[in-house]
């Protein structure tokens, strides 16, 4: 079992789908995929039962379907026992959701992709996505808007990759943008980049997002009760600085005690919102922070229109 973890927009259901491909030769039984949709915006995730009935029935025993998922799940890993199967669980909420998916069978693998880590996965091999190097990112720019055009403006297409903090799918808009619009300069699109307040509203094209793809860390956080909603409301006050952040430094902008400031780093590095690459150190990518401050502005909208009661104070 090989489980990705990374920030929204790092790639992981694109790489979890690629390498699907690429291993389609070592399962000669077939390969089962399902979406968990455990960071969709607007959707709940989907419950192991029911991912459980859909496989039984594309194992063709849809009568084996009972009740109880513990029984689903039994009958499952029997069927897979005697078969090498791979099995792709794309956008898990939590290992909870994932264990019941897991066959028993040695010759099948799972590929499981996650925005948190899933440490409690027994036995899964953890890979850590993080943002491409400047070259792949040019070249994965220019999958969609044509190599040849960004080697003609080679500056403005580096300066796009900086802009999208070489993420892929933050690329794969930009790309898209400049493919629906053959007759722009690259470089109109990496001045329209270039303001920061306008950045992630210009990452946006047909059902690609990347405003919603960073928003789903930050539903994570509000569906954890106090300690997540505390970190949300301190996520925007920690974006106003520039490069890496201490705990003491947190707690002096935040004005909560170095120990719950703790709490509130680690809650937001769990939902891929804050790095930590060092034990107590932590910063933020270029378009989280972005998110960051823009989610500022929206809360401070929301507490200037929203009708409170008397002596009630707004986030």
């Amino acid at each position: 079992m090989v489980a990705l973890d990374g920030p929204g927009g790092v790639g992981k259901s694109a790489l979890a789908v690629h390498a699907a491909h690429r291993l389609g030769e070592r399962f000669p039984d077939g390969q089962l995929y399902a979406d968990l949709r455990g960071s969709h915006r607007g959707e709940r995730p989907v419950p192991p039962a029911a991912v459980l009935r859909r496989f039984l029935c594309a194992l063709g025993e849809p009568r084996l379907c009972p009740g109880s998922e513990a029984d689903a799940a039994a009958a499952y890993r029997t069927l897979l026992t005697e078969r090498r199967m791979l099995i792709v669980l794309d956008n898990a909420l939590d290992a909870a959701q994932v264990r019941p998916l897991l066959p028993a069978a040695h010759g099948c693998a799972v590929i499981v992709t996650s925005l948190g880590v899933l440490a409690t996965l027994n036995g899964a091999v953890h890979l850590h996505l993080s943002p491409l190097t400047p070259p792949a990112s040019i070249e994965v720019l220019g999958l969609w808007a044509g190599p040849g055009r960004l080697a003609a403006e080679r500056g403005a297409a580096e300066t796009i990759a900086h802009h999208c903090g070489h993420l892929p799918l933050a690329l794969r808009i930009a790309g898209a943008r400049l493919a629906a619009r053959p007759r722009w300069p690259v470089r109109e699109l990496a001045d329209r980049l270039a303001d920061p307040a306008g950045r992630l509203a210009e990452l946006s094209f047909a059902d690609l997002d990347m405003h919603a793809a960073l928003d789903a860390g930050h539903r994570e956080l509000l569906a954890r009760g106090p300690a997540g909603r505390a970190a949300a409301l301190a996520l925007p006050l920690l974006a106003t600085g520039q490069g890496e952040l201490t705990v003491t430094e947190a707690a002096a902008t935040t004005g909560a005690a170095v120990s719950a400031t703790e709490v509130i780093l680690e809650q937001l590095v769990d939902v891929q919102l804050l790095e930590s690459r060092a034990p107590g150190r932590y910063r933020f990518h270029p378009l989280t922070r972005l998110f960051a401050l823009r989610s500022a502005a929206r809360h401070t909208v929301v507490a200037r229109t929203a009708p409170r009661a008397e002596g009630q104070w707004a986030d």
